[in-house]
């Protein structure tokens, strides 16, 4: 029996190195287990509670801290388009109306079109932050 918990950890640490989503790590760790278990002579009823045991347990308190660990040497995610300009300050080119129709702002050289959430009035020259983005439009505010 010890020869197929060693297969099934084989094939579950291979699996991690495809998937790296860290469950079949935990299950070869605890297929591992349950073969330790049947070279000791345990009867399968022993080995398969070994199994489960060292899958809850490795899941339950080891998965986290990894998974924090494996990103940790990551950036900040990537954000583009009309949400990388969240919190940039622009110039009103057309007049903000509120909600419809949509003014114009220039942001980094280019223009989008913007709303303000709250209905208020932002004319041309005026300074402008955007605070959120509502499908293509920016939701700006005065500055």
């Amino acid at each position: 029996m010890a020869i197929i918990w060693l297969i099934v950890a084989a094939a579950f640490a291979v699996g991690e190195v495809v998937t790296t989503a860290l469950y079949a790590l935990f299950v070869a760790a605890a297929a591992a287990a349950a073969a330790v278990a049947a070279v000791l002579g345990a009867p399968v009823v022993v080995q398969a509670t070994v199994f489960v045991v060292a899958l809850g347990a490795g899941i339950g308190t080891g998965r986290r801290p990894l998974m924090r660990l494996a990103r940790r040497g990551q950036g900040p995610a990537l954000i583009s388009g009309a949400d990388g300009l969240v919190g940039e300050q622009g110039l009103v080119v057309t007049a903000v109306r509120g909600s419809s129709p949509a003014g114009q702002v220039r942001i980094r050289g280019e223009e989008w079109p913007a709303i303000t959430a709250d209905g208020t009035v932002i004319e041309p020259g005026q300074s402008v932050l955007v605070v959120d983005r509502q499908h293509s439009q920016l939701v700006v505010a005065p500055l």
